[in-house]
């Protein structure tokens, strides 16, 4: 079965729209669970508090740029000689490893939460889930990302181009 540029672009739409779903229900139950209860900051020292806040911010900034710097070196890193399907696959890996990172500092803000009630821990998450949403995938920064020639450009902007074929990728991969 071989995928055009419109499902391989749907399929890295998938991700991105998995990694906010989920990054919106774990949101959606701890406030459902907090409401329920009489919830309490379960740490109350200022000191303790400063702390959580201040990791919070620094670890959600610090692993949001390492998702950015980890994505931009796993995509330096393929060949520009490789067949569009071997790119397509790296560009798909680096997709999925980046939204995991973002997702990750956010459900980080989320505990710092339920530990302190702190808005700054609200304020990292809102911003891990805007950063996902922002980093919605297009034709454009898939070929400047991926540095394609002109003829896998062309590729890429004709959605119904026969791009990858599954069994071509299986097959190079035994290879490697």
């Amino acid at each position: 079965m071989n995928m055009t540029t419109k499902q391989y672009l749907n399929s890295l739409r998938v991700f991105q729209y998995l990694f906010s779903v989920g990054m919106l229900s774990t949101a959606g139950v701890v406030g459902y669970l907090l409401n329920s209860m009489d919830a309490i900051p379960l740490i109350e020292d200022e000191s303790q508090y400063t702390l959580f806040n201040i990791l919070c911010i620094a670890f959600g900034i610090s692993l949001s740029i390492t998702a950015m710097y980890v994505f931009n070196l796993l995509l330096s890193r393929v060949n520009e000689n490789a067949p569009l399907p071997v790119k397509l696959e790296h560009l798909k890996k680096a997709y999925i490893l980046r939204g995991a990172m973002i997702e990750g500092a956010g459900v980080f803000a989320l505990v710092v939460f339920i530990l302190t009630m702190s808005m700054a821990a609200i304020y990292v998450f809102t911003g891990c889930l805007l950063l996902i949403v922002a980093l919605f995938p297009s034709r454009k920064e898939i070929k400047r990302n991926l540095r394609l020639s002109p003829e896998e450009s062309l590729k890429i902007d004709q959605y119904s181009s026969v791009i990858t074929n599954p069994n071509d990728l299986i097959f190079k991969n035994r290879m490697n």
